[in-house]
């Protein structure tokens, strides 16, 4: 019996949200401490509005930052990037 299809409802958490598919066992976090349960939500089930990008560089960093944003705003001038 697979669960792909079934739907999951916590109020605290989402509305009805569908299952679509199982993630094998995997070690999520510090190895020397035990694994929690965790939950992946599909984008299009629980979208948001935000999202956060990290960049590590050996590079000059003012540069790095604004031709990243110069990038992104090539895909949707909206979207709010802060360089500083």
């Amino acid at each position: 019996m697979t669960a792909a299809g079934k739907h999951i409802v916590d109020d605290a958490l989402h509305p009805a949200i569908e299952i679509v598919g199982i993630v094998d066992n995997i070690k999520e976090g510090p190895l020397d401490q035990a694994t929690r349960p965790a939950m992946y939500t599909p984008f299009d089930q629980d979208p948001d509005n935000s999202f956060f990008v990290i960049v590590r560089t050996s590079q000059n960093p003012r540069f790095l930052l604004c031709a990243m944003a110069a990038s992104i705003h090539e895909v949707d001038s909206e979207i709010a990037t802060i360089t500083a």
